[in-house]
């Protein structure tokens, strides 16, 4: 399901559902190991990745729309702050839908700088 007309009538845990397979499926592409952390919490990562002996924490954010969501100070502490206590690197993920499809950036939680997953 990729459609605008789908995308818009989840309601919001749906929609977030479907931007962290999403999310999940873009980093495997990169080659990434993704696992769901403890689905259906509301801890600090919704992800965890690891190709390698890089670690990343994803805290991943979606909105409707087609600019990024917004992130708030909190959930930035709070996804580097578990990162930081794991050895991972706190990502926040933007997932962000609007016809024709889906766009996303990665950023390191504690600097706000873009991250590459295709390394």
């Amino acid at each position: 399901m990729s459609r605008w007309e789908d995308v818009q009538h989840m309601t919001a845990d749906m929609f977030g559902d479907f931007a962290e397979a999403r999310i999940k499926a873009i980093l495997e592409g990169f080659g990434w190991s993704v696992s769901y952390n403890k689905p259906g919490s509301r801890g600090a990562s919704d992800l965890i990745a690891t190709k390698g002996t890089k670690k990343w924490y994803v805290q991943v954010k979606a909105a409707r729309d087609t600019s990024p969501p917004s992130v708030a100070d909190d959930d930035k502490t709070r996804v580097s702050n578990s990162a930081r206590g794991n050895n991972a690197v706190p990502v926040i993920a933007l997932y962000y839908f609007k016809e024709p499809g889906g766009n996303y950036q990665f950023r390191n939680a504690s600097t706000w700088d873009g991250v590459d997953a295709s390394k």
